[in-house]
């Protein structure tokens, strides 16, 4: 990397599914588990100086199916698994001698809206306050 503590780290996942025998409902074999993205990837930058810690991260995963014959008709709304890119970061300082951290995190930071069955909540803040004793 350009920066001495600086991480790339990336990972892609192609999860082919198909029902092969299934004797209560022969209609559905040949299709794909529900809930399963064909495709899945991300990708994050991490970079680690002294106490504090910045990480940003991309997550993408393709259309996944909510019934079982894969006939979804619903698209971009309720009971739809639309596929999503979206990003999140992180940022953190670690105090040493007391065993302190202040995290904040980003998730959906450019507010995408997609479903999951139900719409996923838009841009989220999470702020974080750890003491290790």
């Amino acid at each position: 990397m350009i920066f001495t503590g600086q991480s790339l780290i990336g990972n892609y996942t192609y999860t082919s599914t198909r029902i092969n025998d299934y004797e209560a409902d022969d209609t559905i074999e040949g299709k794909r588990f529900i809930e399963i993205p064909l495709h899945n990837s991300n990708l994050a930058i991490e970079y680690e100086k002294g106490g504090f810690f910045f990480n940003t991260m991309g997550r993408y995963a393709s259309k996944r199916y909510a019934s079982d014959d894969n006939t979804d008709k619903v698209n971009g709304g309720y009971g739809s698994e639309d596929q999503f890119f979206v990003f999140r970061t992180d940022l953190s300082y670690k105090i040493p001698a007391p065993n302190l951290t202040f995290s904040l995190s980003i998730d959906n930071i450019f507010d995408r809206e997609y479903y999951d069955i139900y719409i996923v909540p838009g841009r989220t803040f999470v702020l974080e306050v750890e003491y290790v004793f």
